[in-house]
Order: structure tokens, then sequence, then C-alpha cells
């Protein structure tokens, strides 16, 4: 399943499952085929994101042992070595930065974001 977000001010932003339930799940929304985010509720959310963000480190690309230890769980999985650590290469981080960008936008032109519609 895919979450295609869409604003009247914001490009679309499509994130596959995984991703788009994660960051509903964050700013507390549940992960329906359909839904909104009002402008009223945008403070909230961009606070708990923000919050996020600065938890998992600010920037956009992971910090140097995290990128290792997602680069070491790549080269596992194409080397054929069996790994007991399932690390997912794309970070918190990585997937909230894009949500949070699209929500301050919609927020400061007061237009609500919708996904399955």
């Amino acid at each position: 399943m895919l979450f295609k977000f869409k604003s009247k001010t914001h490009s679309d932003l499509i994130m596959l499952e995984e991703g788009g339930k994660l960051v509903l799940s964050l700013i507390g929304k549940e992960a329906q085929a359909q839904g909104i985010i009002e402008v009223a509720d945008m403070d909230k959310a961009i606070a708990v994101l923000e919050k996020v963000i600065h938890e998992h480190g600010v920037g956009e690309h992971a910090a140097p042992e995290e990128h290792q230890k997602s680069r070491d769980g790549v080269e596992n999985k194409f080397s054929g070595r069996d790994s007991n650590d399932s690390v997912d290469p794309v970070t918190i981080k990585q997937r909230v930065i894009p949500f949070l960008e699209m929500i301050k936008t919609c927020h400061a032109d007061g237009q609500p974001i919708v996904w399955g519609v």
C-alpha cells in the first residue's frame, strides 16, 4: 500500500506503507485508507516531528555509526552472510523530514493535507 499525501500548496508526497504508517502514528493519526490533517492540528504535529528529528540527530543523513550499521546490513544481504541485526537503511529522521517540510508549508499557507482521496 502507498500513502499519497496531497495539498494545494505542496507537491504530492508518496510514501511506502511502512513510512506512511510511521509518520501518521507519530502525529497521532490512524493509518486509514483516507484521512486529513487539519491546519489546526499542524502545530502539534510539527512539534512532535521536530522532537523526533532532534532525538535521532539533526540533518538529512544518518549519524556515522548509524550509517555504518546500515551499510553493514546491506553488505550482509548481498554477501550472503547472516546478520543478526536487521537494520533498516532508512532512518526514522529520513522518513520524517519530507513529511515535516510538507506540514510546515501547508501550515504556513493554511491548507490541509489529505491522503487516499
